[in-house]
This record gives structure tokens, C-alpha cells and sequence, in this order.
């Protein structure tokens, strides 16, 4: 089928779809195919999340569904499904439309939760007291090192997709595909970005972590949790990005909420290898996992960057037998939750540059306690 008949079939069958959407009205919950024929399960929104804790099938899994799965979906929420044509069959060859591509369409109408994802959070310190032009300056500055480090990732030949959405002073960053392996992979990308942040602000001469007029002093953290995702409308049609709410995001900026200049923070998560594994590994194993791939980039070249390696620690802490282990901190949000955390640290060797140290040092320790400390204050003061 050549590639103009896909496209205006395709246009048709999205003019169908924003009908059905109704500007947000319903959410589409599933979909399935025979032959040319499209059938989509739609409900009104307000009644597909009040099924959601009885159903989770509305928001969790592939939205294209088997023809049981998707009668029962549509005989739980009340609906009768629309059908609509395609000129073409719908199969995995060359002379028909594919249903990963139908399925691409579909989902910018649709709902979907995530159990397991990956995801960093930058803020750049002191943002608010830049000009708007400063402020220009620094978001693109933290951009140049997000898109350095998926270039430096495709370089070793790891591919990933990040993206992202604005906080205002900084960004959420993800990877748009799922997986353990993925989220290793989005891991990395976050070591990197601060690597190159901070090798840029070296180069221009003002030091490690120190902010330039494009290179921001950032406050970071990465963790793993669940989430839903949904398409942001622009004018009267869903966009084509994907955004993300739930409980990673909000554990994320918890995190953030104490941290310190330069600070890096990784989250207490545990993350399953797989959805069928019950044996979940934390996140100072996960970020072992990460030291591995992170080999892959010793003597890698990205513009004038070359790094002889990076380093990946935290802050530990002395025990009885005289050892050292890991130090797991509590951030308490205004809610009372507590947010397990761990303070992370990077070390880069360069050739022909002085070593780049990042984070949170144990000897700055103490002054993170204290701002945990006013941290839970502010949080009694807010609530009676």
C-alpha cells in the first residue's frame, strides 16, 4: 500500500477518533481489528477511572486488545464499541496498514499506566532570580547536555528515546520505551547529562558544578516508580507527546525539595528484573548495574569531550565491625510520608583536564541533615 493511501486513511480514521474523544469527553480504552474494520471501546472519562481499582485492565496493559478482553472492557463500562473502516486490511505486510501504526494513532486518546519506569528530574539552582534571557540560556544549556548524552549513548551503540516535560526551572526526562534494560539505559543518560553539564562549565573555565551564562547549577535525582500517561490537547486534538503524573514524579520532587546545590539523589526504589520476577533488586544494586554499561564510555569521544572513566558511589557510613556501608536517607513530605533516598556521587578522570568531583560529599553530609531537619519542620508548621 503506498504511503499516500496510509496517510489519508489514517487522517479519515483520526477524524473519527477526535469525534469519539469528544474534546476529552470520553477516553478510549481499547482497541481491536478484523480485517478492515477497527473497533474502539470508549467510555465517558469520569466513569472509566471510577472503574479503574475493579477493572485495572481500563488503564494497564497493551491497548490493543484480544475480542474477549475488549468485550468484557466494554460490557463493564456500559459502552457499546464503534467501528470504523480502513481501506485496507490491517496485517503485518507491505501491501496492508500495520497495527502498530493504527495503535501509534490510537493511543494519543487513551489512558495508560506504567508500573516500572525510569526517571530523571533536574532543577536548575537559583533560577528564579535569572533574567528571562538567563533563564533562556540555561534551560538550553541543560537541553545541549540531555541531547549529548543520547548522542554519546547511540555512539556505543545504545539507542534510546528521552523525553521530556517542563517544571518551570528544569525538566522530567524519560525514556519512551519500557524495560528493565531501558531503565538501566535511562540511568546512564542521567549520569551523563550531569557529566557533560559539568565538563561544559570546566571548559568555560568556571569549575565543576558552578553555574556559567548556559551552564546551570543543577540539583538532580533519579528513581523508578509507577505512573499513568496521557496526551497533552493542544488546540482540539491530543498532541503526539506523551506526558506522565503519578508516583514517581511526585516522589521526585520530594526528593528534590531539601536538596542541595550540586546535589544528586537516587531513590529508594525496588525494581523487579522483569514482570514476571519476584525478586526485586534495590536501587544501590540497580546502579551497579549502571557502573557496567557505563565502561562501555572509557576513552568515547563526543565533540572535545573524552573521559577515562566515571565513577559512581555514595555516602556511606561506619559500622560496628569497622566497615563502611551505604547510607540510606528519609525525606519527609509535608503529608508525613517518608521517602527513602540515597546521596550519590560521581567522580571523572579526564585526559589533559583536572578530575571532575560531583555531589554531595560526606564531609557536606551535615548540612543535608539540617535541611531534612527544615525540611520536616516546614512540614509541622504546615499542618496542625
Amino acid at each position: 500500500m503506498d504511503r499516500a493511501t496510509v496517510r489519508t486513511a489514517l487522517s479519515q480514521l483520526d477524524k473519527g477518533l477526535q469525534s469519539t474523544w469528544s474534546l476529552g469527553r470520553n477516553v478510549i480504552v481499547g482497541w481491536r481489528y478484523e480485517s478492515n474494520k477497527v473497533f474502539i471501546c470508549a467510555a465517558p472519562t469520569a466513569r472509566v477511572i471510577a472503574a479503574y481499582e475493579a477493572h485495572p485492565r481500563v488503564f494497564r496493559g497493551r491497548r490493543l486488545l484480544g475480542k474477549g478482553t475488549f468485550q468484557a472492557i466494554c460490557a463493564h463500562l456500559r459502552t457499546e464499541p464503534y467501528t470504523f473502516f480502513v481501506p485496507s486490511l490491517i496485517a503485518n505486510d507491505t501491501h496492508s496498514i500495520s497495527p502498530k501504526t493504527i495503535d501509534n494513532l490510537i493511543r494519543r486518546y487513551t489512558i495508560s499506566y506504567t508500573s516500572h519506569r525510569g526517571v530523571m528530574l533536574f532543577d536548575i539552582v537559583k533560577f528564579s532570580r535569572y533574567t528571562p534571557l538567563q533563564q533562556l540560556a540555561q534551560l538550553n544549556g541543560l537541553e545541549q547536555a540531555l541531547n549529548r548524552a543520547t548522542q554519546t549513548m547511540e555512539q556505543a551503540g545504545i539507542r534510546l528515546e528521552l523525553t521530556r516535560s517542563t517544571t518551570g526551572d528544569g525538566f522530567y526526562v524519560w525514556n519512551r520505551s519500557k524495560g528493565f534494560a531501558q531503565d538501566i539505559n535511562t540511568l546512564v543518560a542521567f549520569i551523563l547529562t550531569l557529566t557533560f553539564n559539568a565538563k561544559e562549565a570546566q571548559r568555560q573555565g568556571q569549575g565543576a558544578g558552578r553555574a556559567t551564562p548556559t551552564v546551570p547549577t543543577l540539583r538532580a535525582a533519579f528513581s523508578i516508580g509507577s505512573h499513568f500517561s496521557y496526551y497533552q490537547v493542544e488546540g482540539l486534538s491530543p498532541r503526539g507527546f506523551e506526558y506522565i503524573v503519578g508516583d514517581v514524579t511526585i516522589s521526585l520532587a520530594r526528593l528534590l525539595h531539601p536538596a542541595l546545590p550540586g546535589q544528586i539523589l537516587l531513590g529508594g526504589f525496588q525494581r523487579p528484573i522483569s514482570e514476571d520476577s519476584l525478586q526485586p533488586i534495590g536501587a544501590v544494586e540497580f546502579l551497579g548495574a549502571a557502573q557496567g554499561t557505563l565502561e562501555k564510555f572509557r576513552n568515547l569521544q563526543i565533540d572535545t569531550y573524552t573521559f577515562d572513566a566515571i565513577k559512581t558511589s555514595f555516602t556511606g557510613q561506619r559500622r560496628p565491625d569497622g566497615g563502611t556501608s551505604v547510607r540510606r536517607f528519609e525525606i519527609i513530605d509535608k503529608h508525613g510520608i517518608a521517602h527513602p533516598v540515597f546521596n550519590m556521587q560521581l567522580d571523572l578522570t579526564c585526559p589533559y583536564a583536572p578530575p571532575i568531583r560531583l555531589g554531595t560529599r560526606s564531609a557536606q553530609v551535615d548540612e543535608f541533615l539540617a535541611a531534612l531537619k527544615a525540611n520536616s519542620a516546614e512540614k509541622n508548621d504546615a499542618e496542625p
